[in-house]
């Protein structure tokens, strides 16, 4: 009796383990053609972004924040579309939404819109530093 309870319980372990879905610690996911660090040409201190294989650093002068760690630690939902010339991500908010697209103009320039349901800022126009 106690080996078939055994080969149970087993079972149910491996079911158990088997059927978990693997959770992804990261928010964001930027593709390998935006990886690098991006800004203004005319004054890259007014604003910077770096991306990375699993996040997106944004600096202004020496501060910076972490996006990914941002909504990974507030626990955010994230949306994200990635394509060949377009990386972008949404986050709902109380009143909508809030999101940021970058599009790839060339290997040397994208530009950035950062959108939400109440309207749009951009294009603005980034070179990679």
């Amino acid at each position: 009796m106690k080996p078939r309870l055994l080969t149970v319980a087993c079972l149910v372990f491996l079911l158990f383990i088997t059927g978990c879905e693997q959770v992804d610690p990261y928010k964001l996911h930027p593709p390998a053609w935006i990886w690098g660090e991006w800004g203004p040409s005319s004054d890259p201190s007014s604003g910077a972004y770096t991306f990375s294989e699993t996040t997106v650093l944004f600096r202004v002068g020496v501060a910076s924040v972490d996006l990914g760690e941002l909504y990974r630690a507030g626990d955010m939902s994230v949306t994200e579309t990635i394509t060949d010339t377009v990386y972008a991500w949404w986050i709902p908010t109380e009143t909508g939404y809030d999101g940021y697209r970058f599009e790839k103009v060339d290997a040397n320039s994208i530009n950035i819109t950062i959108e939400s349901n109440l309207g749009a800022i951009g294009p603005v126009p980034l070179q990679r530093l």
